[in-house]
């Protein structure tokens, strides 16, 4: 009998332990618990509209989310706008939480993860060239004609350089802003101008 009390009070303590210690995150608590960024962009069929400022003229570069292929796999397909004989089709692997070029042999290249932080830096190696991607902000905002939109901003450089193409990404939305050098001191910008989701 002095067993079987002792298992129930053993039992009841255990459970208000539990009971206390797993309250559901209420809506209106100050410091809920923190959840994973996710990216939710990862859409057959989505599209981003970007003008670019180029020096003499201006001009709109079209980027679609082909068909997924299976295991987060998507035909990434690019082209001018007015230009659709010419279109431009590489494959990327877009997860809820990572976002990575694909090569021909389906290696990742990752561009970003969702729970990056400052100062991350994800590389590889092509040929004899050494391509990083470094996070240098996780909530940047950036102002398109579209909206506002809090971004990732990732810096791609090649070898020894410090300027390269920066890319703006927004968990959500995607593609807001992309920026690189075409020669000293002159940098081409895109920004989001139509999306369809």
């Amino acid at each position: 009998m002095k067993k079987t009390v002792h298992f129930l009070l053993l039992a009841i303590m255990v459970g208000t332990i539990s009971f206390v210690g797993c309250k559901k995150d209420d809506p209106d608590d100050p410091n809920p618990t923190p959840t994973t960024p996710t990216f939710t962009f990862n859409k057959s069929g989505n599209e981003w509209h970007m003008a670019f400022n180029y020096i003499t003229t201006n001009d709109t570069m079209i980027i679609k989310l082909g068909q997924n292929l299976g295991n987060n796999k998507f035909e990434f397909i690019t082209w001018q706008k007015g230009d659709e004989l010419n279109k431009d089709t590489s494959y990327m692997y877009i997860s809820s939480t990572e976002l990575a070029e694909l090569d021909s042999a389906d290696v990742k290249y990752t561009w970003l993860k969702s729970t990056a932080k400052v100062g991350d830096v994800y590389w590889y190696v092509e040929g004899t060239d050494t391509i990083k991607y470094t996070v240098q902000s996780i909530n940047t905002n950036v102002a398109v004609p579209v909206g506002t939109f809090s971004c990732y901003k990732v810096k791609q450089t090649m070898n020894s350089e410090t300027d390269g193409m920066t890319l703006y990404i927004n968990k959500d939305k995607g593609f807001i802003k992309i920026e690189f050098p075409v020669s000293p001191g002159v940098t081409v910008s895109g920004v989001l101008i139509y999306k369809n989701f």
